[in-house]
């Protein structure tokens, strides 16, 4: 295209037959998989698990290597972001990471070692008004039997066992 020229179909397109396979727009949307890419970049897939798959000579670039962001189920309603290697995963903001999930699934927020299944550092944890925490059994039904609830407008915390509370501190 010539520069001050306007130009209303795609910029660019590549094709397998009569199969387009990429489309860049004059509004300059990349387009995999579609004529018509919503986004700088859209990619979509007639079957129900598109995927951006990310890997390097250190992963390998089996389908099994990386890191995978996609669609990714049954239905094709449910999105994974998956990494196959053994390292963890890092989320940041404002240039400085603020959780990490280690290889063994660990979450620590606020700290780069997490040593149990959630390690909090550096901060507090603020329930809505009279949510509360309660224990139960690996693999058991989540239940009010056991734990502990804050009310902010009662301005009390109750100690739950056996399904009786035991102690309430106002």
């Amino acid at each position: 295209v010539e520069p001050n020229t306007t130009f209303t179909g795609p910029l660019f397109m590549v094709s397998s037959g009569s199969n387009e396979r990429l489309r860049v727009t004059s509004a300059g949307n990349v387009g995999i998989g579609t004529t018509t890419p919503a986004q700088p970049l859209h990619i979509a897939n007639s079957s129900v698990t598109p995927q951006l798959k990310f890997s390097n000579n250190t992963t390998g670039h089996t389908i099994t290597d990386g890191l995978s962001l996609g669609i990714i189920s049954v239905t094709g309603l449910d999105a994974e972001f998956w990494n196959y290697e053994n390292g963890y995963m890092g989320f940041a903001t404002n240039n400085a990471e603020r959780m990490r999930i280690l290889a063994g699934g660990n979450v620590g927020i606020g700290t780069t070692a997490p040593v149990t299944k959630l390690t909090l550092a550096g901060g507090n944890i603020q329930l809505d008004n009279t949510q509360g925490i309660y224990f139960f059994s690996a693999g058991g039904v989540a239940a009010t039997n056991n734990g502990m609830t804050g009310s902010d407008a009662a301005d009390t915390l109750t100690f739950r066992t056996g399904a009786v509370d035991r102690m309430t501190i106002n």
